[in-house]
């Protein structure tokens, strides 16, 4: 991200020179005016560093509560979050400071986080049949695609279904038996697992390609263009997962950095 900076350029002189300081420490979300410096998509870092740390806390507090409570507690914050995103960012312009604040401050993202944790601890316990998590999971798909095509709230709102319905859809397919080949893949799984390197490195590698046709004239048709620079795109990110994502992982997991030595992971369809 630095060297794409440098080197092509992005943001205002300024958001380069915040994120000196801050994106390096995965802090820039914590001020809203640079949330997206260097990198519209690396605010994400901000948040999953706080869930990191985070993480082994909540999981403590939360252990004797029941399960039900939790998931109404969480939902009623996600419902929070929304309303407050909704009557103050409303119209802002993207970008802005009020809505870097209301979209990208970290500390509105742990009530989804926490969400997840709570469907993540219900797995690992329950015991649902299999009809019961492809029901889910049919149930979660067909009612997304119902709320996109309808699209009934706004952006600021949208986490009100759509976290509720992810829910339903990653907890349904992570149970269901191998009926369902393709979530068994092996390569649909090498694609889950560098999705979110993806999220992060594909407007760094759409600067660079776009500076690379430039540089040396090629012309492409939109279809060429397109598939050329989505297959450079997974190509790195599978890449960088195996090399960067995945050891440092496998750190973390091993209570190598923060102390929480994680269980086994659990397969799908097991």
């Amino acid at each position: 991200m630095f060297l794409t900076n440098v080197v092509i350029g992005y943001g205002s002189r300024g958001e380069f020179s915040t994120g000196l300081v801050l994106v390096p420490l995965l802090l820039q979300a914590w001020l809203p005016m640079a949330a997206v410096a260097w990198n519209i998509a690396a605010w994400s870092l901000s948040v999953e560093a706080l869930f990191y740390a985070m993480f082994p806390f909540l999981w403590q507090v939360t252990a004797k509560v029941r399960s039900s409570v939790l998931l109404t507690l969480f939902m009623a914050l996600i419902a929070l979050v929304a309303y407050l995103r909704f009557r103050y960012a409303s119209g802002s312009e993207f970008r802005s400071t009020t809505f870097n604040f209301f979209a990208y401050f970290p500390v509105f993202h742990i009530p989804s986080f926490a969400f997840g944790m709570t469907l993540g601890r219900i797995f690992s316990q329950a015991r649902l049949s299999n009809g019961s998590h492809s029901a889910l999971f049919l149930g979660g798909v067909i009612l997304m695609l119902a709320v996109l095509f309808m699209q009934p709230l706004g952006f600021w709102t949208d986490d009100l279904l759509m976290i509720p319905l992810f829910g339903c859809i990653i907890f349904g397919a992570s149970g269901v038996k191998r009926s369902y080949v393709i979530l068994n893949n092996k390569y649909i799984n090498e694609l889950g697992e560098a999705s979110y390197a993806m999220y992060i490195l594909h407007l760094p590698i759409l600067a660079w390609w776009m500076l690379f046709k430039r540089s040396t004239g090629v012309v492409l048709s939109q279809n060429l263009d397109f598939a050329l620079y989505f297959i450079i795109t997974v190509g790195f990110s599978v890449y960088v997962f195996h090399r960067v994502e995945g050891p440092v992982r496998r750190l973390i997991l091993s209570g190598g950095v923060l102390g929480f030595r994680a269980e086994p992971k659990k397969q799908i369809g097991s």
